[in-house]
């Protein structure tokens, strides 16, 4: 059962780099996501800057930290943006998905080292240098405590993993509905908002944000942010990481079960 594990951990970590070395030599790509990256930072840093400012906004919460906040948010919106759905997409509608699945790893942990391979990729290409050229100009603050930069970095893996799974359940939807493309690109207008990662879910009102506390969302970009910046903190910290890691298992399981349910009724086009 080890050696099972660790070849197929090997396996993933091998696909995550491969992907990883294809995303960064899309230097055209990194570059012109790094200027919008920067665009979002910039622009939202001096929103709260101005709302602040002229005391629009009365809360706890320092606009150093919204400042941090929403630097953080801007590269998560940036990073997390793949085409794993429309390329795996194209593979069900294709046929090709029967020869992805044919193979000695599971197609779901394929998908998942596709996907984290790039994410990876665009957060030292990317990410990095969002945060480095912020620091620079904008009031960037450290992790709240130690605890939080401890944590900060498993807290943000499991949100990715919980991105990934959501992705995974909309890739699920070809197999009824051939192609769903449309849907990934709807979702993508709607996920900054969803996941928190533009506007604070303490800024909602309190029965929204316990509507979306209840969903998987918040826990991809919300919960590592606030954790950051110390609006998370104390026994809460691993609190919400434990619910992360809930969510990590559920969905997946989730998406294990409907994939292999997906498998027996596929119907393809043009294959």
């Amino acid at each position: 059962m080890i050696t099972t594990t660790n070849r197929l951990t090997r396996a993933t970590w091998a696909i995550s780099r491969l992907h990883a070395r294809r995303t960064l030599t899309a230097r055209v790509d990194m570059i012109s996501n790094v200027l919008f990256g920067l665009l979002i930072a910039y622009a939202l840093a001096f929103l709260w800057q101005a709302l602040y400012s002229s005391n629009v906004v009365n809360s706890e919460v320092t606009v150093e930290q919204m400042i941090t906040y929403a630097v953080l948010g801007s590269v998560a919106t940036t990073v997390l943006q793949t085409n794993t759905v429309f390329w795996a997409d194209w593979r069900i509608r294709s046929g090709d998905v029967i020869f992805d699945v044919l193979r000695p790893i599971n197609w779901q942990l394929t998908l998942f080292g596709d996907y984290f391979g790039t994410v990876l990729a665009q957060f030292v290409a990317v990410g990095i240098p969002i945060v480095l050229l912020s620091a620079l100009f904008l009031d960037f603050l450290a992790p709240a405590s130690v605890l939080a930069g401890l944590l900060f970095i498993p807290s943000l893996f499991l949100g990715v993993v919980i991105s990934f799974s959501i992705v995974f359940l909309i890739l699920l939807l070809a197999f009824r509905f051939t192609q769903v493309g449309g849907i990934e690109s709807a979702m993508r207008g709607f996920r900054p908002i969803l996941t928190g990662a533009l506007v604070p879910l303490w800024f909602f009102p309190d029965w929204l944000e316990t509507s979306f506390c209840a969903l998987p969302f918040p826990d991809i970009a919300f919960t590592p942010l606030a954790i950051y910046v110390g609006e998370i903190e104390g026994s809460d910290i691993w609190f919400a990481v434990l619910r992360q890691l809930g969510w990590v298992v559920a969905l997946s399981a989730l998406g294990a079960w409907l994939a292999h349910r997906g498998m027996r009724k596929l119907s393809v086009q043009g294959g």
